[in-house]
């Protein structure tokens, strides 16, 4: 398995520049996830790290190897897209088999090899089958064995669940993760999904327009955004206008905050709004905070979201257990406040 390092690669297709200034390290044996919108540049990284593309300038790394003008036949990586690229005319173990036929590995190791994978990923049963004959979880699953079956150096996985329906996803991803744990690969995943890129990342670099804005633990990024963009990216906020008080400090309702360190704000300004995620609106007994009533009641098994219309026109999105809420009705009145120890804040 290698250290993977990027070092201010940039890429240009004539005037857009698709890549810019990334540099990220992936660690031996990580999960890495690349978040972001269409168009921001996961994929143009993981192609010129997989050396399908040539950067317009910067290097990788593997180790301490430069691998920026090697072939991508020489980079020793395992490569998931989201299209199963399985070939019609092989049966499934045919397909497991064909990286490690390429490389004349002895026929006892390959049998070895691909056996002990289809007996983790539960496709014994299906390997005489031709991938017309497979449903796409089974497909995905065949493309994954065929990437680890040749015990790659690194595993790049491009959007490869975004073709399955929502159960099949969950439980292929959870494989996914499963198998890179077990076999300890370092691996860099691509996907647009924030529920994906949360449940299964030792870490995840939030993208925009080509440039890696923050990279970190779900959790950090979740509840220290640095950027405004990383902040309403990745999991749901509330934009809510608060009062500036200092450089450092505002006013939402009746509370005053301590700005995050991530704000925007480095000053005493016009207009501020601070962003606030949902489970962080909690509703008051006593009067405190800002009056409201229910628009929606949105039931989500173990937690329940509320719509919440403030005064004139504010309205706030909230997140609280079932059994909290479960005798609310659309039309109550209710009074929230926000449980926070400091806000992230952002200006016009």
């Amino acid at each position: 398995m290698s250290r993977v390092r990027f070092s201010r690669v940039s890429k240009k297709y004539g005037s857009t520049e698709a890549l810019r200034d990334f540099n990220m390290t992936v660690e031996d044996g990580e999960f890495v996830t690349l978040l972001g919108p269409s168009g921001c540049g996961k994929t143009t990284a993981l192609r010129i790290l997989a050396g399908l593309i040539e950067p317009t300038r910067g290097e990788v790394f593997f180790d301490d190897l430069n691998m920026t003008t090697e072939s991508a036949s020489k980079r020793d990586i395992g490569m998931v897209f989201q299209a199963y690229s399985l070939f019609p005319n092989l049966t499934a173990r045919e397909n497991m088999e064909f990286g490690l036929r390429a490389r004349k590995t002895s026929t006892l190791e390959v049998m070895n090899r691909v056996n002990e994978l289809m007996e983790v990923t539960g496709l014994s049963e299906h390997r005489d089958k031709y991938p017309h004959q497979l449903s796409g979880g089974q497909q995905q699953r065949v493309a994954l064995v065929r990437a680890l079956a040749i015990r790659p150096r690194v595993l790049l996985l491009d959007e490869p669940l975004s073709a399955l329906d929502a159960q099949v996803r969950v439980q292929i991803r959870e494989e996914v993760r499963r198998l890179q744990r077990e076999f300890g690969i370092t691996t860099i995943f691509v996907t647009h999904d924030q529920e994906e890129a949360m449940s299964i990342s030792d870490r995840v670099g939030i993208m925009e327009k080509g440039e890696l804005l923050q990279i970190d633990q779900p959790r950090k990024l979740y509840d220290r955004p640095e950027h405004a963009f990383v902040a309403k990216f990745f999991g749901k906020v509330n934009s809510l206008e608060v009062q500036p008080i200092s450089s450092t400090r505002v006013r939402l309702w009746d509370k005053e905050f301590n700005t995050s360190s991530g704000s925007s704000r480095r000053g005493i300004a016009t207009k501020s709004w601070a962003l606030i995620r949902p489970e962080s609106i909690v509703e008051t007994k006593d009067g405190r905070g800002a009056q409201g009533h229910i628009q929606e009641i949105s039931f989500l098994g173990p937690i329940t979201q509320l719509q919440i219309l403030i005064g004139k026109g504010e309205s706030v999105t909230m997140t609280t257990t079932s059994s909290n809420v479960a005798n609310r009705r659309v039309g109550d009145q209710i009074w929230v406040s926000v449980e926070a120890e400091e806000l992230f804040v952002e200006v016009e």
